[in-house]
């Protein structure tokens, strides 16, 4: 039946083609159009109709349609665990990249907060720094102080070069004084060894000059004797007596100076220790010989004609003696 109204439809869709190109009549053109679109419907009819499905009868459609459910229930858990093992595999995907994306966050913040603690401590550093700074400020005002006592050491030393060279100068001048006044008594010794052991006069206070410069340890000046006096002067007669060298007196006990006392229960300095007050050599000391003591220091004035005198009778002794007196070497401070 489907397949007649098929063949029907399409063989009034040809005779209406045909009548609508060979035709010019209005009225069979109606027609055919009116046939083709019969036609038309009674195809639609026709092919809309379909064969009912024959069910086959016995046992076995039950269970032939509980397989099919079957096969049906296992293909959709098939499509969901395969969609849930997608949805799985999407979510740890997801998840890895997210937790990635922390940790890389995260170790941004460590390596940022080590920065931040790092700088914390350098803060410390520099607080340690500027609290130091006046202990700094105290250093140097200690070194101003020191280098006032360097500047202060450097004077003394100057002081000192200065006294020690004094000193040598003193040290020489008195041993040459020393060396002299051993020649003349030597001389005067043998002179009188010579002349039978005339009596001199004693030696006064009177007798010595008052022009004693302190240099000298209080020694008289020995003047020279005028050239008219020992001109007229007579030479005594000479006992022929043998002559006795005497022993030289040791220069030591002349030029040894009197000890300084020194306090026993003082504590023992350093040479780093400042000098005592006692200690520093701002006055002159005076230098006497042992052997000057007891003549009484500095001598008196003389009077004139005592003075002549004894110079007289000095210039004819060592005229006698072929000895002629040399002048002193005095020493001035500048």
């Amino acid at each position: 039946m489907r397949v007649a109204g098929l063949l029907v439809g399409c063989g009034a869709a040809v005779a209406a083609t045909a009548v609508v190109f060979l035709s010019d009549d209005p009225q069979v053109l109606r027609v055919a159009v009116v046939a083709v679109a019969w036609a038309c419907l009674g195809a639609a009819f026709a092919a809309g109709r379909r064969p009912e499905p024959v069910v086959p009868e016995g046992p076995d459609v039950a269970a032939v349609e509980a397989e099919l459910r079957r096969a049906h229930e296992a293909e959709l858990e098939r499509e969901t665990a395969v969609h849930r093992q997608a949805e799985l595999e999407l979510e740890l995907q997801v998840r890895g990249e997210a937790e990635a994306a922390m940790r890389r966050e995260l170790d941004g913040l460590r390596s940022e907060l080590a920065g931040l603690r790092g700088d914390l401590t350098g803060l410390d550093a520099l607080r340690t720094e500027v609290a130091a700074i006046g202990a700094l400020r105290a250093d140097l005002a200690e070194l101003a102080g020191l280098r006032a006592d360097v500047a202060e050491m450097a004077g003394l030393r100057a002081d000192v070069g200065r006294l020690r060279a004094e000193l040598t100068e003193r040290h020489a001048g008195e041993l040459h004084h020393a060396g002299e006044m051993h020649v003349e008594r030597v001389v005067m010794r043998t002179q009188s060894v010579r002349s039978g052991r005339e009596p001199l006069e004693p030696a006064t206070a009177a007798a010595w000059h008052a022009d004693v410069t302190r240099e000298l340890g209080g020694w008289p000046r020995t003047p020279e004797a005028p050239a008219a006096v020992a001109s007229a002067t007579v030479a005594p007669a000479t006992v022929a007596v043998p002559v006795v060298t005497p022993e030289p007196e040791p220069v030591a006990r002349v030029l040894t100076p009197p000890p300084v006392p020194v306090d026993a229960g003082a504590p023992r300095r350093r040479r780093t220790d400042p000098p005592a007050p006692a200690e520093q050599l701002t006055v002159e000391r005076p230098s006497v010989h042992a052997a000057a003591a007891a003549h009484g220091g500095y001598a008196t004035p003389v009077p004139p004609a005592e003075y002549e005198a004894g110079a007289a009778r000095l210039a004819a002794i060592l005229a006698e003696s072929g000895v002629t007196p040399g002048g002193r070497r005095r020493r001035y401070r500048e």
